[in-house]
């Protein structure tokens, strides 16, 4: 069973001209024959950078991670291309979704964290019908209170078991689990990819890579 590790990202002001509050869901998806080893070589590289065990990695850590003041400059360049190009010797895809709230939503529905919830589930479908298997959705647990997650499960979940007006994601299977980051090297790798990827398109001209 393949495995989606996936978390959202936003951009309040982005600096792209014309472009409204960005909010996006992403990640990556790992094949199952991959997932043990990324997972394990992923922690290896973060030993090797001076990461201790359970201490996160974040595209933007906040001053409170170790990384912050840490690791700096070109060694965290190089810390982030070599977690990447892991992650893609070994088979991993980037998916990210990203809408301009102030804009209408793809599907018709009024929530852009629905709209999102549903076109990422459609284009997880997808990747795995074309592979011919099936695969588990894990997220990062959102930030904020139970109620905040809750919320977030519950669009997952009604989408799974209704479907959109394109697909029913069937390859899912009809369960998404939520995980703390700092348990799971890949769910932290997903807010890298995430993350960049909407700073990147917001028009940010700092810190960002092109995987």
């Amino acid at each position: 069973m393949d495995i989606f590790f996936v978390d959202d990202a936003a951009q309040k002001n982005p600096s792209r001209p014309g472009m409204g509050p960005l909010l996006g869901v992403g990640g990556i998806h790992v094949v199952e024959e991959s997932l043990q080893d990324l997972e394990r070589q992923t922690e290896a590289i973060c030993k090797e950078f001076g990461f201790l065990p359970n201490e996160i990695f974040k595209w933007s850590p906040g001053r409170e991670l170790w990384m912050h003041q840490n690791l700096v400059g070109e060694k965290r360049q190089e810390f982030f291309i070599r977690i990447l190009d892991l992650a893609k010797d070994n088979g991993a895809t980037a998916m990210v979704i990203i809408e301009d709230t102030s804009s209408k939503t793809a599907t018709g529905v009024q929530s852009p964290e629905t709209d999102l919830i549903q076109l990422f589930l459609e284009r997880a479908h997808h990747q795995l019908a074309a592979r011919q298997s099936n695969g588990m959705v894990i997220v990062s647990q959102p930030s904020g209170d139970r109620k905040s997650e809750n919320k977030f499960l519950a669009g997952c979940f009604e989408t799974l078991r209704t479907g959109t007006d394109y697909v029913k994601p069937e390859r899912i299977v009809l369960n998404v689990l939520t995980s703390p980051p700092r348990f799971m090297r890949l769910l932290q790798l997903a807010d890298v990819v995430t993350s960049c990827t909407i700073a990147f398109v917001g028009g940010e001209s700092s810190f960002f890579l092109m995987w």
